[in-house]
């Protein structure tokens, strides 16, 4: 029996068109580039705290003030098509936007 795997016409196989593209990224000899440099500066010089609690938290959960928050009112309307109109409920028309389980409403 043929132990070999049979070969069929593929141009991508077994050639090197995209080692130079695959491994670009992964070659420990690259320069890294101006947005990875900012990145990093940017992780290095995050806000910490030093008044912070292990078990929930890191160091860099920090405390906002109420002047560095963005201003929102916490409204509980949600969206019109989301809401179950009453003859729905009385004919018992079911729409996946109405069910619970679909919407997608975070507390505010």
């Amino acid at each position: 029996m043929n132990q070999v795997a049979p070969g069929f016409a593929n141009p991508l196989h077994l050639n090197n068109m995209f080692f130079e593209h695959y491994h670009r990224w992964r070659e420990p000899t690259r320069e890294a580039l101006a947005v990875e440099l900012k990145f990093q500066e940017t992780l290095r010089n995050r806000p910490t705290t030093d008044h912070y609690d292990h078990d929930k938290g890191d160091k860099y959960d920090v405390e906002w003030t109420e002047d560095q928050k963005f201003p929102h009112v916490a409204t509980r309307l949600g969206f019109p098509i989301l809401r179950e109109e009453p003859i729905e409920r009385i004919l018992g028309f079911e729409r996946a936007p109405a069910n619970v389980g679909y919407q997608f409403q975070p507390f505010v």
